[in-house]
């Protein structure tokens, strides 16, 4: 809700001074009561979803990050026999619009595939399409 807006409405309405516009002026407080309390559920709703988009997002790449240590802990040392043709692991930085993926890349570090969904999901294109459309996004082995 605009404030001035709503400081506007409330100095018109206790501009009604005249009795036979008491009942007038109460209806209208309840009103704009109303809608202020609608506004700021409203406001408590986006603010909520982004925290907790925000934490979904942090677990998601702590769970990539654990992953990534895992698979280099696994191609450790395999008995002093340090043989480097081993398979590099790639990565594919994806962000999807109501589920489908609309947007991937595959890269060779997991940094690279971060720095790709990051400015991918910033770009203004789908941060319009995230005002009408489920975002989501990550990264994973390819």
């Amino acid at each position: 809700m605009n404030q001035d807006k709503y400081k506007t409405a409330q100095q018109a309405i206790s501009k009604l001074t005249s009795s036979y516009s008491k009942g007038l002026k109460d209806s209208l407080n309840k009103q704009l009561a109303t809608s202020k309390k609608q506004a700021d559920d409203a406001t408590k709703t986006k603010q909520a979803k982004s925290a907790s988009d925000s934490k979904a997002k942090t677990a998601d790449t702590n769970k990539q990050q654990s992953g990534s240590t895992e698979d280099t802990n696994d191609n450790g040392s395999n008995g002093g026999n340090n043989n480097n043709n081993q398979p590099q692991t790639r990565y594919v930085g994806w962000v999807s619009v109501d589920g489908v993926r609309r947007y991937s890349q595959t890269f060779n570090t997991l940094g690279e595939a971060q720095s790709y969904v990051d400015a991918t999901v910033n770009s203004a294109e789908v941060i319009n399409l995230g005002f009408e459309h489920s975002i989501r996004y990550g990264v994973e082995p390819a």
